[in-house]
Parts: structure tokens; sequence; C-alpha cells
């Protein structure tokens, strides 16, 4: 097989051809990616930075720039460190940089890295890359699970079609005024509980419906997606005896083999198969959108006695309106932020009953950003969500 770098995105047949013929948009891309470089690399005032603002600069084109794909990761997952709040900071930094540098940069889309792609703390990385929209709320992730045609990370010409495939609709979304944006983003766990007093059955909610991919048969035997959740530390993936889905519910089930103490779920081996007798960069079973697009792998999600995670429907504030969820009874506290910290607004306070609650923000006081931050706090417990205005 052949593998390439990331500008097969951009091929014909892929994402920017995608781009043409779906929306009817002439596209234009430029490559600055640097194989094995680490993110440290491409920060502002190192050279990968510089000459990219250079050409734009050249070319006047910094008032052009709508969007940034971005695929990188694995010279970051040497340590736990680097993998996890170094990446996150400097990321987050690199994102602000390119605001300001490309005044109309819109969209930020990085593909979260895949598994066996990397050194030792793959699964740290992929959990900061998945929270990293949690600090850009211009950012979405998409995960690379379930993409063909890899060696773990690099792809081959179909490979990048699938994720162009993945990308596009995201992008029509955010850029082209696309009406196709029912679940198109990739399946994102919220929330993890036990449902039982013996700690057997544990419940985790996405944030769209999914589905569990079918056994598979490999020359050593059945392959399951249920092997691939781990409970605190474990690393063999041997304490689930079945899983199930609610898709209309967007949960999955998962039977435990015995009674859990673990206070963290993972998703997906660091790197390959834990029940196999040879190494074998990992290929699923996964889960799975309702559109096909696969999961973000995640890595020590905390386990709650109730679902204390909250959604805000949707993510983008179309005229002034905008819904939050109340997973249970309790104090709400819901804020407005700027992406740089300052409080806009004080948009709710009070006790506040399960389900879903409407409200409004005047529009006109949002003059400065399309992007804003949202943070909820239910019962003391703070969550941040990225917000963008549509007028």
């Amino acid at each position: 097989a052949h593998y390439t770098t990331g500008l097969g995105l951009a091929s014909p047949g892929g994402i920017a051809s995608l781009i043409a013929d779906k929306y009817h948009i002439p596209t234009y891309f430029n490559n600055f990616a640097s194989g094995g470089s680490n993110l440290e690399l491409h920060i502002k005032g190192n050279s990968i930075y510089t000459y990219a603002l250079w050409m734009f600069q050249q070319a006047g084109l910094t008032n052009g720039l709508s969007a940034v794909i971005w695929q990188q990761g694995e010279a970051n997952s040497f340590d736990s460190l680097n993998a996890s709040i170094g990446y996150d900071t400097i990321f987050t930094h690199l994102c602000n940089d390119w605001k300001a540098d490309y005044p109309n940069l819109k969209h930020v889309y990085m593909f979260q890295t895949h598994p066996g792609c990397g050194y030792n703390f793959q699964n740290v990385l992929r959990n900061t890359q998945r929270r990293c929209a949690e600090h850009v709320p211009f950012l979405s992730v998409i995960s690379t699970t379930g993409i063909v045609a890899h060696d773990g990370c690099h792809y081959g010409q179909a490979g990048y079609y699938n994720m162009g495939a993945w990308l596009c609709p995201q992008i029509g979304r955010d850029l082209c005024r696309s009406a196709d944006t029912l679940n198109i983003n990739s399946p994102n766990i919220i929330a993890a509980k036990f449902d039982d007093n013996a700690h057997t059955i544990l419940t985790l909610q996405f944030d769209v419906p999914v589905i569990l991919q079918p056994d598979t048969t490999s020359p050593y035997g059945i392959l399951s997606v249920k092997d691939f959740f781990y409970l605190g530390d474990d690393k063999a993936g041997c304490s689930v005896s079945s899983a199930s889905v609610d898709t209309a519910k967007h949960t999955v089930t998962l039977i435990l083999k015995q009674s859990s103490k673990d206070s963290t779920i993972s998703y997906t081996p660091n790197n390959t198969y834990t029940n196999l007798p040879v190494q074998i960069n990992f290929e699923g079973p996964y889960i799975f959108s309702t559109r096909g697009i696969a999961a973000l792998t995640f890595f020590k999600f905390p386990i709650s006695k109730n679902l204390i995670t909250t959604a805000v429907k949707p993510a983008n504030l179309h005229k002034g309106n905008f819904q939050f969820v109340m997973p249970h009874t309790g104090q709400a506290l819901v804020e407005l932020y700027t992406i740089n910290g300052a409080r806009v607004a004080l948009l709710y306070r009070g006790f506040a009953q399960t389900g879903t609650h409407a409200l409004s923000v005047d529009l006109k006081k949002l003059r400065s950003s399309r992007y804003y931050v949202v943070k909820i706090k239910i019962d003391g417990v703070s969550i941040v969500k990225p917000l963008m205005v549509v007028r």
C-alpha cells in the first residue's frame, strides 16, 4: 500500500472536489505540513508558522483564509505531560494566533490521531485532542477510527477520501450555510454513570445517536467492541461481559463481569489490540454515529453518580435563542464569556428542573465576535461549552 501526507485531502476526489461539487464554491488549499514535527514547531515565531504567514501576506490573502485543517499529534505522545496539559495549552494559543493573523478565519478542524500513531501515551494525547474544543469555540474534532487504508499515522488515497467525506458536511455547515447539519459531528461522550447499586451496569451517554459496529472475525478469534472498554487502570479490556446500544437515548450500556469500584472508563487501547497474541494496530470494532461517522476515543473519562454533564442545544446561537439541558434537578448557573475570559452576560441563576430550558441573548450585545463560551455550573460542578453566533 502507498501512504501519503495530508495533501491527499485536497487531491482530485478529496475534500476540495467534494466542496466544489456539493456547494459549487471554488477552493484553494495550501499545505504547510512537516513530517514528524511536534506541535511546538508550529507555533508563532517558528519557521513553519512564519513561512506560511509570509506566503499569505505576499499573496495578499491573509483575509482570505476561511479554515485550517489540522492533522498532527504523534510526535507529542512520548510523555504524559506533553500529551495532555502541554498540548492543550499550546494548541489553544496557536488557534488564537491564527485568528489574530488571519482575521476572517472561521473554523479549525482537527483530526484526532489514530490508535497506533505515536508513542507510549497515545491515549492521553487523543483524549486531550478530544477536549481541545472545550477551550477553542471555533474548533471541531473529527475521529479517524474507522478510516480505511492507513498504516496507523498515514493514509492512502481511499483513506483521505474517507476523511474528506466526514469533513465536508462540517465545512458546509460552518462556511457554506448548508442545511445538512444533523449528526454530522463525531460522537463524543458527555457522561458515564453506574445504573445499579452493585456497580455492574455502566451507561455511557453521547451527544448524538450512536450504534455499535458488529463483532468481526480475525485469524485469532472474534473481536467485539465490548472488549475495548477499560475501567480504571485496566489495560487488558476484560471487564465487560456485554455491550448494548439505545440509539434513541444516545447511550451505550456495559454489563460488567463483576462489581466495580473504578471511577473512570476508557475506550480503545493505546495502540495495539490488547487481547491478541500478536501486536497489531487497533482496527475496531468501533462506535459510530447513525451517519456512519466514528466516535472520538476517550481516556479515563470520569464515572459519576449522576449525569453531571449538560448540553447546549444547538451549539450555534441562532437569533439569540439556545437551550441547555439539566441532567437532574438542582441549582444552575449559566454565564456567557468571550473566548478571552471576559464575562458578557449572566443568563440564568437559580433552581432548575430536569430537562431542557430555553434561554435568549440580545444579539445587539454580541457585536465583538462570532465566538463565545458558555459556562454552566450545576450543583457546584462546572463545565464549559463553545458557542458560535449565527446572525
